[in-house]
């Protein structure tokens, strides 16, 4: 995974047939960045790639019908931009789970050259520590059947996943910060049976966590996770977010906890 200034998302990419041994390959082409020459991947000759600037603007559409205020954030690319990731910072949706930790909602748009649709996932950003994320569990598809023809509809479903995100960001963060396990080993359990890492990190949040004098609070816990997802843990940003919301879905668990 790199990272970049967000305008660098915005490459432009054209179809070249592929040629071997002199004969071209049929029902195949190639996906070529115009700005450095890579191929991004090797698709059918139905395939009809969308550039990241027309998933940009369509996005911008969106959230102008919206009536939904925005600022770019950074750009992260999988292999080169097969996949490109933009952060979309939404200034106006903050909230603050706990005195001094302030959350900002933020926005992940992806778009690949693989023939899936774009995506929006929505998270929260919090400052206090540069600690990822309180991602939801579903994500928004844009299809690329609504390039260039963005409807009041889609607009409309746009402010209610917004609407939808913020609520769930805001239930799970108040869930949490009055949640308390009933013992150490209640959460060296939760931390041994979880999806979210593997055996290895599971090590690293168990060190975070004793760091934290082993306390029994929910949202502690899961300050300890997402701590090591955005500190220690590496991989593309795509691993990243679905990391996020595996914990989120487990996090939403630990509500019956209260000790």
């Amino acid at each position: 995974m790199t990272k970049k200034p967000f305008q660098t998302a915005l490459f432009n990419v054209v179809e070249k047939p592929i040629i071997v041994d002199g004969l071209e390959v049929p029902s195949r082409k190639a996906i070529v960045r115009v700005d450095n020459g890579n191929v991004l991947s090797i698709v059918s000759n139905k395939y009809v790639p969308v550039d990241n600037a027309k998933v940009l603007e369509t996005f911008t559409q969106i959230a102008e019908e919206a009536k939904v205020e925005w600022r770019p954030g950074d750009a992260y690319f999988v292999h080169g931009g097969v996949k490109t990731t933009m952060e979309i910072i939404f200034p106006q949706h903050v909230f603050e789970p706990k005195k001094g930790d302030i959350a900002e909602m933020r926005a992940w748009l992806t778009n690949g050259f693989s023939g899936s649709a774009a995506k929006l996932e929505m998270g929260f950003f919090r400052f206090i520590c540069s600690n990822g994320a309180i991602l939801g569990r579903k994500d928004m598809c844009i299809r690329y059947i609504h390039m260039g023809k963005v409807k009041e509809r889609l607009a409309e479903e746009f402010k209610l996943y917004l609407g939808s995100r913020l609520g769930e960001a805001k239930h799970l963060a108040e869930t949490l910060t009055h949640g308390n396990f009933d013992s150490q080993e209640q959460v060296r359990a939760i931390i041994e049976k979880t999806q979210v890492v593997g055996s290895k990190m599971k090590r690293e949040v168990t060190a975070e966590w004793e760091k934290q004098q082993k306390s029994l609070s929910a949202w502690i816990l899961y300050n300890v996770f997402t701590y090591v997802l955005s500190h220690v843990v590496k991989g593309n940003i795509e691993r990243r977010m679905w990391q996020m919301k595996q914990l989120t879905n487990e996090a939403t668990k630990w509500a019956a906890y209260r000790g």
